[in-house]
């Protein structure tokens, strides 16, 4: 139950004895190597250019803690924004992020503005939802927004922190309010997204968060009762998609009970070329894949 309570809170981004997608459980400390901060190499995706089209709503879960697939998803928004079409990302930060994430994407990118950003909450997490690829697809965007194009980050979180105590050590009590807690925060995730639909006919929304809130179908190998953000939007909006990022072997920074790391993922290796794969149903929570190839893990930005 405890673990299970962790995932649900956490949305996957601290793994504990849970088998997981293609999660094989080996940490490993040493820090991964920093890289520069650029776009994919190949300038669009193969088949996105079905689904950027104004008026949909995107959404893409994720393996938190690479570097590939924070800068994957803005390749997408450029490739997105190449037509002149406003884009909203929604990203799993918490409201009170917001500000200091419209600071950032308005100003020159340089020292001051990235020190000021990395001192906020959200950067103390030690989790790939505040890793150096995080902060490299922010950078990316905020790059494309100097060129003029039309960008809003919204934040779709909830202000929730994860208790410092060992889930195993937590009072009945606590398990309880934390329940509740992760119960309400998709609905809250959704809400956020649905407001943004709202604001907007013709936006491309592309809501970016952990591969299990962006399911659409309700209830999960541990809990048969949870209902995914994902859900709850396509209750409310049409056109659509939902994608699961795929990936070939390679490494994720995760938390586990073994502690924070580098950690071996499988995959299938489908070549270097990120593409789209639409299903013929969503019968497995997603409407298709969003493969990127290789993945290596990002280290937490806070991480000297």
């Amino acid at each position: 139950m405890r673990t299970i309570l962790a995932n649900s809170i956490a949305g996957c981004c601290i793994l504990f004895s849970l088998s997981i997608g293609g999660f094989q459980a080996r940490v490993q400390s040493k820090p991964p190597v920093d890289k520069p901060i650029q776009f994919l190499d190949h300038k669009t995706i193969q088949g996105a250019e079905s689904i950027v089209v104004p008026g949909a709503t995107i959404l893409i879960g994720e393996v938190h803690g690479t570097w590939e697939i924070p800068v994957l998803v803005a390749t997408l928004v450029r490739q997105a924004a190449i037509e002149d079409i406003e884009i909203i990302l929604c990203l799993e930060f918490s409201s009170s992020e917001q500000a200091s994430l419209d600071r950032f994407l308005s100003s020159d990118g340089g020292a001051e503005a990235k020190n000021t950003l990395l001192k906020q909450q959200h950067w103390t997490n030690q989790d790939g939802r505040a890793s150096v690829g995080m902060f490299a697809m922010l950078e990316l965007v905020r790059r494309l927004r100097s060129e003029g194009k039309r960008i809003q980050i919204v934040t779709m979180d909830s202000n929730w922190i994860l208790p410092e105590e060992d889930f195993a050590s937590l009072s009945p009590e606590k398990l309880r309010q934390l329940e509740e807690l992760a119960s309400k925060r998709d609905g809250e995730m959704a809400k956020a997204v649905i407001q943004a639909r709202g604001k907007s006919t013709d936006a491309i929304i592309i809501a970016y968060a952990g591969n299990v809130h962006t399911r659409i179908t309700k209830g999960t190998d541990w809990d048969p009762d949870y209902i995914p953000m994902g859900w709850y939007v396509s209750e409310k909006v049409k056109n659509l998609i939902s994608l699961d990022v795929d990936h070939a072997n390679g490494q994720a920074w995760v938390t586990t009970e073994r502690g924070s790391g580098q950690t071996n993922f499988a995959g299938k290796d489908r070549g270097p070329i990120p593409f789209v794969e639409l299903f013929g149903n969503a019968d497995s929570g997603y409407h298709g894949k969003l493969y990127v190839g290789r993945i290596t893990a990002a280290k937490p930005a806070s991480m000297k």
